[in-house]
Order: C-alpha cells, then structure tokens, then sequence
C-alpha cells in the first residue's frame, strides 16, 4: 500500500512538472481576453513568455513592453510585479486604434487575475477563481526558443514560424 501510494505521488509531480515545463518553454500570443476574441488582422499582438529558470516572464501587451514575476504550483498561476514601458501607441491603420487601446488595457488586468491555467493542445487558457479570462496560441516551439537563445535561426526562418498559416 506505501509503495502504491509512493507511486501515485511521484506521478503526480511528475505530472506536475510536465504542465509548467509546457507553459514555460513556448511563447504565447492572446487570442482572447474576457470573453472578445482579439482580432487577427491588428498589426499589434499581445504577447507572454515564460522564463523558466528566472521565474521572470516578459511579452508585449500591444504596445509596450511587459515584465513581470511569476509562480506556478500544479495548475495554478502567480503573476505579479507587473511593469510596462510607457510608449506612445499607434496603428498603421487608424481604424484600429481603439481595439489596440482596448487590447493593452485589458491585457494587463487578465494577466494580473490570473489564478489558474491548462493547456489544451496549443492553447493556453487563464481563469480566475471561476471564469476563463484569457486564451493564447502557441507561436513558438521549445525547440524554437532555445534555437533563438543559441542564435542559430536566421532572421528568415524565425519569420516563418511567426507567419500565419493561409
């Protein structure tokens, strides 16, 4: 019976650690904050990156440059500590603008109220305490990210994993 339930709690974190390692080794872009779906066609994205030996996260909110700490213990979520840069933000397309206000605005706030996530497939989903509140897709691999930190992809090939699909 120990040994039985020995098992169960090494599966546990090992499971455990599984879930973090999926959240930490990509990048993210926000597909959906509180319910809207952000529009695919804005030339600004929202972005997150988990650092995992630093427990430090950056991204983009749209506009500015985000920095943040982070915690993550099973499924649960920790962001805190949240800074931005404070730039000025435009669109290309002046029709947009009041969506990228938006984005930035409601970005910060679903990162911040994050208390829980799971991964289904390449999707990432932040809830708080009952509602979902945020949606990411997957938009670089593990391999790709230590590729990058090693420097080995050319500026073309990055280029082509950021692409969407047609």
């Amino acid at each position: 019976m120990k040994k039985i339930i020995l098992l169960i709690i090494i599966f546990l974190f090992f499971l455990t650690t599984l879930r973090a390692e999926a959240v930490l080794d990509s990048k993210w872009q926000a597909t959906e904050l509180f319910g809207q779906k952000i529009s695919e066609k804005l030339d600004r994205k929202a972005t997150i990156d988990f650092r995992q030996n630093k427990a430090e996260g950056v991204g983009n909110d749209g506009c500015n440059s985000i920095y943040f700490k982070y915690s993550i213990n099973g499924s649960k979520i920790n962001i805190k500590n949240l800074t931005s840069t404070q730039m000025y933000c435009s669109s290309r397309r002046k029709k947009e603008e009041k969506q990228i206000r938006l984005l930035v605005k409601n970005y910060k706030s679903a990162l911040l109220k994050a208390k829980s996530y799971e991964i289904l497939g390449e999707i990432l989903v932040f809830k708080d305490s009952t509602n979902v509140i945020a949606k990411f897709k997957k938009i670089l691999s593990p391999e790709v990210v230590e590729s990058l930190d090693d420097g080995k992809l050319e500026i073309e090939e990055v280029a082509d994993f950021l692409e969407p699909e047609s």
